[in-house]
């Protein structure tokens, strides 16, 4: 809570969670990063994204919102856009906005076409060094299998796949990873880094 507030939720009596869009929420204001920002609201929702059950997107999180404190206070989080306004930002490439839209959608529309993602599917979280997430996904006929793994920090990590493969994967499987779409180097015996925030959503038998 205290790190919302210094990004600027309005504490009343109201939740905190009714006042701060989770783009601010997720700023750290003692090490301003655009950057690293919009790295921090990627990674949490491709967190979401591969739990089970079926997302939701909230609409200032798609459009990485900032607080709007021009209205009433509880409304601070849902800003008023206008047409014009949010078109130009989503037309302009560079924008934080449109970095941040089309980023979700494209990773909405990637997850829409994974088996191993549907409600049904069953899921099992991996443990892994500090700092790191997984969470294997498996489509309700067992034929796919994805493996999701998201770096929560700000510091590099390194995991690697070898005793993952063995109990996900036959022996010699090529694997795949689904955001950058390319094949993996070395199969189920690599090693991934991620830089802070980053995710991997890794499948065995599979080249897309």
């Amino acid at each position: 809570m205290s790190v919302a507030t210094r990004a600027g939720a309005w504490i009343g009596h109201v939740r905190l969670d009714d006042n701060i869009g989770w783009f601010d929420a997720l700023a750290d204001p003692n090490y301003p990063d655009p950057d690293q920002q919009v790295a921090r609201l990627l990674c949490s929702q491709v967190v979401m994204l591969v739990l089970k059950g079926i997302p939701a997107v909230f609409f200032h999180t798609l459009t990485a919102t900032h607080n709007d404190y021009r209205g009433a206070v509880r409304a601070a989080h849902r800003k008023r856009w206008t047409e014009a306004e949010l078109n130009a930002l989503l037309n302009d490439t560079s924008s934080v906005t449109s970095r941040v839209f089309h980023a979700i959608v494209r990773l909405l529309r990637l997850r829409a076409e994974q088996p191993a993602f549907h409600p049904d599917g069953a899921q099992e979280v991996l443990t892994l060094d500090e700092g790191l997430l997984g969470v294997v996904r498996v489509s309700p006929d067992a034929r796919q299998r994805i493996v999701c793994v998201s770096n929560l920090s700000s510091q590099t990590r390194e995991f690697g796949l070898e005793k993952i493969a063995k109990r996900y994967a036959d022996e010699g499987d090529p694997w795949f990873e689904l955001i950058e779409g390319a094949p993996v180097t070395g199969g189920g015996t690599a090693r991934r880094t991620l830089e802070p925030y980053a995710s991997v959503w890794l499948t065995p038998g599979q080249y897309g």
